[in-house]
């Protein structure tokens, strides 16, 4: 798979999830070049979630890889061009509703928690390699 850059219109923000996180930190890992091209020339200002960064946290969890993500968080903690959006009750009871209605998709609760702050922020532009994100975009 590859990273796509999905955008309906040019919008400030930019969303990342962590395909694409996976993707810049791993050398090795086939979307690694095409990420880069995106952090070497930023496309705007940066949104995640602490979902998001759950999710790359859980995926970096062996020891040899605990580090990688400290760094990453730190990196985008002190960065004043990413914003990261804290865990929020409304926005989870908002994206179970989204989950139990979409019963004919494969998103995961964090995507729907995704999709509800991009929603919210009026975000259309997503740096991943999961092509639903363009399906939800207003």
């Amino acid at each position: 798979m590859t990273i796509i850059f999905m955008a309906k219109r040019r919008l400030m923000a930019i969303f990342i999830d962590s395909y694409f996180s996976f993707a810049i930190l791993n050398k090795n890992d086939h979307a690694h070049a095409v990420a880069k091209t995106f952090v070497t020339r930023p496309l705007g200002p940066v949104v995640t979630t602490a979902w998001i960064l759950t999710e790359v946290a859980d995926g970096l969890s062996a020891p040899i890889n605990r580090q990688l993500f400290i760094d990453l968080l730190n990196l985008l903690r002190t960065d004043p061009g990413v914003k990261i959006i804290p865990p929020n009750e409304r926005h989870v009871d908002e994206a179970i509703s989204l989950f139990g209605a979409r019963l004919d998709k494969g998103w995961s609760l964090t995507d729907c928690v995704s999709f509800v702050n991009m929603r919210e922020l009026g975000i259309q532009q997503a740096l991943t390699g999961f092509t639903a994100l363009l399906e939800t975009l207003p």
